[in-house]
């Protein structure tokens, strides 16, 4: 039987095994401590990395939505089979015997020829569309499927064919090991031994230098080899998004990606966009650098203090533009808002404002009963959950920005997390909406106001610090 998957998330799910390495990982991140004094070296790990975060990493691509690709695929070949059925019945049309004379009829049959051409033009347009929709939602699949595989197949090899524990195995063989090397060369002697249980128990008399090499080499190596897998996987996976995302555009008439700036325009450099976001890769800020100087050239933001606002609003809204979707989280409520609101638990229901982040680790926390931010169908919280530099969220914005930009954001929610496209939101939303007593953005950074420019976007002062201190760096930054 074929499977049709409709999400990103059903083809991961399909055979997953990252949660089972998530496990493994923070069993080894439990016993770091005392391993590291034991004197297993730990540099060749993100041991500042959780579980969580690979499986947020491996679950990038899950609201990629598949059937909206697909059905646009049907749709653009259900036009095209209109527009040759017309073309055959203009033909027929042709045929007819010619009873009429005059200038009427050679006027009818000069629209009917024109009429064609327009139809055979557009039947070429509606048949390359159609191809490339389709070629992208194949590709998707494939690369999804890829990157499923390569994940499960170095899942597989570190746990089953180099670690070879079960997870309680796994855990005796870490703390017995970091007590054979803190024992030393004595705790292999004498009648009762300290043992390494490598395989079980009751476990191997090995050295105190053979336990620690094991440790070294075969479970922290194993670590290494998987997560470098993990990194070449996700890699190839964004290089494969934007390039059938960028095929999408072009299919679907979004218009290709715009980096022009006016002549004299005086934009970020590369320079200063790492000094104000320091985490964000360096790739990564070689490529944001051209979009974001032509979104604040189309905002107007022409001063150093109106392009630290955009920026600081960005670095906040997205963690410095490295997370172009929302992330799900377990922050407390004390965590997110301050020891004011410790024990309350917010969720999708209730929203605080549009910037409230998830406060679940359930793999759909939103709801929708309350039809905040427009949305009124079942999984819609979850489905237009915040996107891009500037996080658009809800239902109501994605169709709003959508019209605006002539994008389908309503149906092709997804595109909001291409860069391309979420810039072109961000610069969108930054012009068309004011600070609670009606100036425009730029006019309340020009008065020194960006606490005006924070409640624009936010709804609010949630994370106010934070931005003033993004505000702050990225004057400083652009004033030199």
């Amino acid at each position: 039987m074929v499977v049709v998957y409709d999400t990103g998330r059903q083809v991961l799910d399909d055979g997953a095994k990252i949660r089972d390495f998530c496990g493994y990982w923070e069993i080894l991140k439990r016993h770091q401590g005392e391993l590291s004094l034991a004197g297993v070296d730990f540099s060749s790990l993100p041991m500042d990395q959780s579980g969580d975060s690979f499986d947020k990493a491996y679950y990038k691509e899950a609201d990629i939505n598949l059937k909206v690709i697909r059905e646009t695929g049907d749709r653009l070949k259900d036009a095209a089979v209109g527009a040759a059925e017309q073309r055959a019945l203009i033909a027929e049309t042709k045929k007819l015997d010619q009873s009429l004379q005059g200038d009427a009829a050679d006027a009818a049959q000069k629209k009917y020829e024109f009429t064609d051409e327009q139809l055979k033009a557009n039947l070429q347009k509606l048949t390359n569309a159609q191809e490339a929709v389709q070629g992208v939602d194949d590709n998707l699949y494939f690369g999804l499927n890829k990157k499923q595989d390569e994940y499960t197949a170095a899942i597989t090899l570190m746990i089953e064919g180099i670690i070879q524990n079960n997870p309680t195995d796994f855990e005796n063989r870490l703390s017995t090991g970091a007590a054979v090397i803190k024992a030393g060369d004595t705790g292999s002697s004498g009648a009762s031994p300290q043992l390494y249980a490598w395989h079980g128990s009751p476990g191997v008399n090995w050295p105190a230098r053979q336990v620690k090499d094991d440790l070294q080499t075969t479970v922290i190596g194993a670590f290494a080899t998987a997560i470098a897998a993990f990194n070449d996987a996700n890699k190839s996976m964004d290089e494969f998004v934007t390039i059938n995302y960028a095929t999408l555009r072009e299919a679907l008439n979004i218009g290709a990606e715009n980096t022009d700036v006016p002549a004299g325009f005086d934009g970020i450099t590369e320079a200063e966009l790492q000094q104000i976001f320091p985490t964000l890769p360096p790739d990564k800020v070689k490529e944001y650098v051209p979009q974001i100087n032509a979104a604040m050239a189309a905002a107007g933001l022409n001063t150093p203090e109106r392009q630290a606002a955009f920026l600081a609003t960005c670095a906040v809204e997205s963690g410095e533009l490295k997370f172009m979707h929302e992330l799900r989280s377990t922050q407390s409520a004390n965590e997110m808002y301050g020891p004011e609101y410790a024990g309350v638990t917010f969720t999708w229901d209730t929203p605080r404002d549009a910037d409230t982040p998830p406060n679940s680790s359930n793999p759909y926390p939103y709801t929708n009963a309350s039809g905040q931010l427009g949305n009124t169908q079942p999984g819609d919280g979850d489905r237009f959950r915040g996107r891009g530099p500037f996080q658009l969220t809800g239902r109501s914005n994605y169709r709003r920005a959508g019209e605006a930009l002539g994008i389908d954001l309503e149906n092709n929610p997804e595109l909001a997390a291409d860069p391309a496209t979420g810039f072109r939101i961000a610069t969108w939303y930054y012009n068309n909406h004011s600070t609670p007593d009606g100036r425009s953005m730029n006019e309340a950074i020009d008065q020194g106001d960006f606490e005006a420019v924070t409640r624009a976007v936010n709804g609010g002062l949630t994370g106010y610090a934070e931005r003033k201190k993004y505000f702050d760096r990225a004057v400083d930054v652009l004033s030199r």
